[in-house]
């Protein structure tokens, strides 16, 4: 059993970032000689590997004299940078705001919010020199409000320097010097940069790779150092529309390294660098993933709709029931189309008619078959003599309107009924 972790207590939650586990990943590394191990900078207290430049960029403002007692502290984030800030800055009595684009989840919305943080959400999809842009946006913030600062990760040399003495060290340290390939997608660049430089002077053949999304300048500007064009892209914090001094791009490699390696002396790293509970509403909601395009959309055939109706059910409203004794519908049902003339007459005379009942229909006064109709009311299917007053006042009859089957009242389903018009 390996010792206790923390034998001593800590002054304060922020004395609790840093020396994240580093642990093998069996699963998703299955078939593949070259064992994978990740950093799990989930477990940091703000549930991201941003806890590490968080403290670091306040406390270089503040040696800097940039940040004063009661100033405020502006970023625009995709959410695990401001949650870094924003626990530092609730500890040391700063005001924070940030601004965040649209297509970040709910879940990092409501966690800034909940830090005590102001959260502006800004457009997406415009280009990086728009007012509306995130980070020009904070810009503007921080030169309208009074004793604000901007974090401004993803220019701050602040932010790779703290990586290259906090995780760098870490990783080096964790695998004895075994490490042989470090993997990490880059956003600010801060990370891979950081560690990834570190590792490089311990030793020169440590191969550093970075991941980047398709829609992403940074693959691009690494192969021919010209800035392209980036277009917008689903996934959140990595990849970017900019080319942020906090990215070194001469430690860039290949990607699949540990199936190329194929080496099981040899070590792959990588960064867990938050917690899929950030993205239950995207990543983790089919709904979500299928509107996206991202999850192919459940088929479902007309026979599976119908296997799944239950066969013991009662007969709906706008079925057509049988009479029991002949298992042929109910006498109402004998047409479907209007009666000719001849039928009218029969029906108003003495008809001997039979229905596929068999019943004699000897007189349309008598009360209809409602056999294998349950609950149905005589008035539902007989044609009912009503006495109306004409025009010239005197009484004639009238006939009800005569449903389809078994459909409820006649005024039910207005497409299902017909009406019987009187004879001239």
């Amino acid at each position: 059993m390996p010792g206790p972790r923390n034998p001593e207590p800590f002054e304060n939650i922020l004395d609790a970032v840093g020396w994240t586990p580093l642990v093998r990943l069996h699963r998703i590394a299955r078939g593949i000689r070259t064992p994978v191990y990740g950093k799990a900078e989930n477990l940091n207290p703000g549930g991201s590997v941003k806890d590490r430049i968080g403290l670091a960029i306040i406390e270089a403002a503040e040696r800097s004299g940039a940040l004063k007692p009661g100033g405020v502290i502006v970023e625009g984030t995709s959410g695990n940078t401001g949650v870094g800030l924003a626990i530092a800055a609730a500890l040391k009595g700063y005001r924070c705001i940030f601004t965040i684009p649209d297509k970040m989840s709910g879940e990092k919305i409501r966690l800034l919010r909940a830090y005590g943080a102001e959260v502006i959400v800004v457009p997406t999809a415009v280009p990086p020199d728009h007012p509306e842009y995130y980070i020009q946006k904070a810009k503007a913030i921080v030169a309208a409000t009074p004793g604000a600062i901007l974090a401004d990760q993803h220019y701050n040399p602040v932010n790779p320097e703290a990586h290259y003495q906090t995780t760098g060290p870490e990783i080096w340290e964790q695998t004895k010097g075994r490490v042989t390939h470090f993997v990490c997608s880059p956003g600010t660049g801060g990370t891979v940069s950081g560690a990834g430089r570190y590792l490089k002077e311990k030793n020169p053949k440590v191969k550093v790779i970075a991941g980047d999304p398709v829609g992403s300048i940074y693959k691009e500007y690494a192969k021919t150092h010209a800035k392209g064009q980036g277009f917008p892209y689903k996934v959140e914090g990595i990849g970017g529309d900019k080319i942020p001094t906090a990215l070194h791009f001469d430690v860039f490699s290949a990607l699949e390294v540990a199936r190329q390696a194929d080496d099981p002396n040899a070590m792959v790293v990588t960064i867990l660098c938050d917690t899929g509970e950030r993205y239950l509403s995207k990543l983790y909601d089919d709904a979500w993933m299928r509107e996206n395009q991202m999850l192919e959309s459940e088929r479902v055939t007309a026979g599976q709709l119908l296997g799944r109706h239950p066969r013991d059910l009662p007969p709906s409203r706008w079925s057509t029931p049988t009479c029991p004794s002949t298992g042929s519908p109910p006498c109402c049902r004998r047409r479907r189309r209007p009666p000719s003339s001849a039928a009218r007459a029969s029906s108003w005379g003495s008809s001997t008619a039979t229905t596929s009942c068999g019943r004699s229909r000897a007189s349309a006064r008598g009360p209809p078959c409602t056999q294998g109709v349950p609950g149905a009311r005589a008035s539902s299917h007989a044609s009912i003599r009503r006495k109306t007053v004409s025009r010239s006042g005197s009484l004639k009859p009238r006939r009800e309107p005569q449903t389809l089957g078994y459909l409820g009242p006649a005024s039910a389903h207005p497409l299902r009924t017909f009406c019987r018009r009187r004879s001239s």
